[in-house]
This record gives structure tokens, sequence and C-alpha cells, in this order.
């Protein structure tokens, strides 16, 4: 099983949605309008990047975006795909159990910075950055701090959660990941997936689960 962020933050959801959606594997997420919107401005954004490709004219307001990370002085680096294994050890993304695809991976010397792309409303976003600069400091061992920053695309008025990981956190970050992990494994282990009703159940694939309000229909 691969755990990235989004499967983890499923898990303390809903574990039953998790166990349908990553262990059983015999539901799918619904797709939607935002989610089809979110991969195509992120798809826009490596491109610009990576590759100086202009964006689309109904993304232009994200060009500032592009033209800062022009200017910055070390490696800029979109979409990077970072895996640690079973022991926690950095590994091939392809052999990862603790996953993350970082948006933006800026490197400079010691220093390093990771932005995330949310074209949706801001929210708590706290544990993925520790996830995403756990990950930096595994693979890139020349780093020593690391600020993380998600960029609310469409609403540059909200006040970026920037946070700053120093490599003497790694321990910190190392044990939150494990716990996470371990938790998982457990609810494998034992079989224990229980239903956490929530306003989300409308919208759950889980239509089996009796919490969800298409369930008998």
């Amino acid at each position: 099983m691969r755990l990235s962020y989004s499967a983890l933050s499923k898990f303390d959801q809903c574990p039953r949605q998790f166990q349908h959606l990553y262990v059983l594997r015999d539901v799918q997420q619904a797709p939607s309008a935002a989610a089809d919107q979110g991969v195509a401005i992120h798809e826009a954004l490596e491109r610009a990047v990576r590759d100086k490709v202009p964006l689309p004219a109904d993304m232009e307001v994200l060009a500032p975006y592009v033209a800062l990370l022009a200017r910055y002085p070390g490696q800029v680096l979109p979409e990077v795909a970072l895996a640690a294994d079973q022991y926690l050890k950095p590994c091939v993304y392809e052999q990862g159990y603790i996953v993350g695809k970082l948006d933006v991976l800026c490197v400079d010397g010691s220093k390093a910075l990771i932005l995330d792309w949310k074209a949706g409303k801001p929210r708590d976003n706290a544990s993925q950055m520790r996830i995403y600069a756990w990950l930096a400091m595994l693979h890139y061992p020349e780093i020593q701090d690391v600020v993380t920053r998600p960029v609310y695309l469409y609403y540059p008025e909200k006040r970026a959660q920037t946070a700053t990981h120093t490599r003497a956190s790694m321990h910190a970050l190392r044990r939150e990941v494990q716990e996470k992990a371990v938790k998982v494994e457990l609810a494998v282990e034992r079989g224990a997936f229980p239903a956490r009703p929530s306003a989300l159940c409308g919208w759950c694939p889980v239509k089996t689960c009796q919490h969800n309000p298409e369930h008998g229909a």
C-alpha cells in the first residue's frame, strides 16, 4: 500500500471510506469539475515553470507566481516525486510506502522552499507541509532549513500558512509520519475501519455505508 498525504488524511476523515478507496479498491472518488480544474492548473503551472510554456489565457492571473520563481537564485524543481520505504528510508517513488508529490521544490544551498498550489478554498494544510518538508530533507542531505508555503491561487488575500522546518526537527517529523502510518497498519491488520459520519457523507462514494444518504436507494 502506498500512503500519500491524501490517503492519510482520508483515513483520519473516515476509516471506512479509506478502506474502500485504498485497501479493497472497490470504489473510486467521483470526478468533479473542481478536481478537473485543479489538475489543469497544476499541469499548466508545471509546464510554465519547467518549460517556460505560456499560461493559458484563462490562467493569466497566475503569471506573477511563475515570474517570482523565475527570479529564485537556486534550483527550481516542479513536480518532484519523493518517497520513503517501510523503514522510512529514502527510495524511488515507484517503490515508496510514504509518498509525496511536491508542486515546486526550490533548493539554494542549505535552504529550500516548498510551494504547494491550492486551487480551492484555504484550509489547514500544516500536516501535509510537515510531511513534504520531511521528505525533502530525507532526499536532500544538504538541506538544513525548509520553508513550506501553501499558495492559494485564487485567494491571494488569505495569509499563507508559512512554516520553517529545520534538520533538527527531523526526528519529530519522522515520528509524526510513523505514528500516522502505524494507525493505518493496525487498522489493516485488525480489519477495523469504523465509519466516521460527518456532513461529507453525501459526497462519499461508498454507497454501502449506512451513513451514506444513497444507502439502500
